[in-house]
């Protein structure tokens, strides 16, 4: 169901009109980032939101999977940050491609993704085309948790440099089990790629997330 935040702050929020659970104008704490394993070995980040009253006593719990969980399937807890949640937070919010990633149109054509408008036909992989319904921007300080990775060109077979998110995963094909997952289909966290050569932090001024 639809969680809308009012940030009132950097840290503190509000749920908002319009959300489709909560108490509007009540209070939200970001509580803690959580990640889960599944039986395959497949990794998913929470966030935990805690809706408090005036009194500051706790009336909703609720869970933000930053990507999908699947029913009737065997999660195991093997992480929790309850130091930086804010920022994991923020890394959603900013969104994952930054200025200049080409983004692959329904008609093949590729743009850059600060081009695309509400409407466009996108191709997904699984999905075939699909309709681009709304898209946001954030501007950031390229610093720390916030600074983007730099993918060279050909890296991945990437036909331009690739900019993204440290947490933006990218989905990778092996012929052979290399990195002995048990399977040819992964994503991985760019974050784990990071060689200093062909992929590096590219920090300093700062960036425009989509």
């Amino acid at each position: 169901m639809r969680l809308t935040l009012h940030a009132v702050s950097e840290v503190k929020f509000q749920v908002a009109v319009g959300s489709e659970i909560g108490t509007v104008g009540a209070a939200l704490h970001l509580d803690s980032a959580l990640t889960f394993m599944s039986p395959d070995g497949h990794t998913t980040d929470a966030m935990v939101l805690v809706e408090v009253d005036d009194q500051g006593d706790i009336n909703e719990i609720f869970l933000l999977p930053l990507s999908p969980l699947a029913s009737n399937v065997s999660y195991r807890l093997v992480g929790i940050n309850t130091k930086t949640p804010a920022q994991t937070f923020a890394q959603v919010a900013c969104g994952s491609f930054s200025r200049g990633t080409h983004i692959t149109l329904a008609s093949g054509e590729q743009r850059r993704i600060e081009g695309l408008k509400v409407g466009d036909r996108v191709l997904t992989r699984d999905d075939g085309p699909q309709v681009a319904k709304w898209i946001v921007q954030n501007t950031v300080r390229a610093i720390g948790d916030f600074a983007p990775f730099c993918i060279k060109a050909g890296t991945l077979n990437n036909d331009n440099d690739l900019v993204v998110s440290p947490d933006h995963r990218l989905f990778i094909y092996q012929c052979s089990d290399k990195l002995g997952v048990g399977r040819s289909e992964l994503l991985v966290k760019v974050r784990y790629l990071l060689n200093d050569n062909t992929v590096f932090i590219q920090a300093g001024g700062y960036v425009d997330y989509f």
